[in-house]
């Protein structure tokens, strides 16, 4: 028995870890820093491994992928959901797996992905942008921006003023 309890003490440690990993990611991300925040939400998940809150990183993981514009990352994180739903809440854990996969599915239909060449047009603020080549990093955090790196530079730009570079030929 103490052993026992000795390993849910240990586990509730290394949730409570995970909860700090978490939010600072989520402080991150709210802010558009992704990349800053992915290394904390996977050491969140990776110290919930065989907790019965894995889920709920996951689904935090599924979100930033999703901000980050990492279709397939988002789906590998919403089926493990699925695959682990019955450690807690099944149902509902199941639910929050498939509105990530629909949101995946709407993701993938815009055409727009991480890492994706664009380059800017009829910017009417910023005009000496117009006509430069960009990546797509993610969604800006107020969803109404795509969030861009131009030579080094991190920028934010509506769709209407992006234009998908053709994919180079394989």
């Amino acid at each position: 028995m103490c052993k026992h309890i000795f390993c849910s003490e240990k586990q509730w440690v290394r949730d409570m870890e995970a909860l700090d990993y978490k939010e600072d990611a989520q402080r991150l991300q709210a802010l558009g820093l992704y990349d800053e925040a992915l290394p904390l939400m996977l050491r969140s998940v990776r110290l919930r491994e065989n907790s019965h809150t894995l889920c709920l990183s996951l689904s935090e993981l599924a979100e930033l992928y999703l901000d980050m514009l990492k279709h397939e990352e988002a789906e590998e994180a919403a089926r493990r959901m699925l695959a682990e739903a019955h450690r807690y809440d099944t149902n509902r854990q199941q639910a929050i797996a498939m509105a990530i996969l629909s949101d995946v599915d709407k993701q993938k239909k815009s055409g727009l992905r991480h890492g994706l060449q664009v380059q800017l047009h009829g910017l009417r603020s910023k005009t000496d942008l117009n006509g430069r080549r960009g990546t797509l990093l993610g969604v800006s955090p107020d969803r109404t921006r795509y969030l861009l790196i131009i030579d080094g530079r991190k920028l934010a730009a509506r769709r209407k003023n992006m234009h998908i570079e053709a994919p180079p030929d394989d």
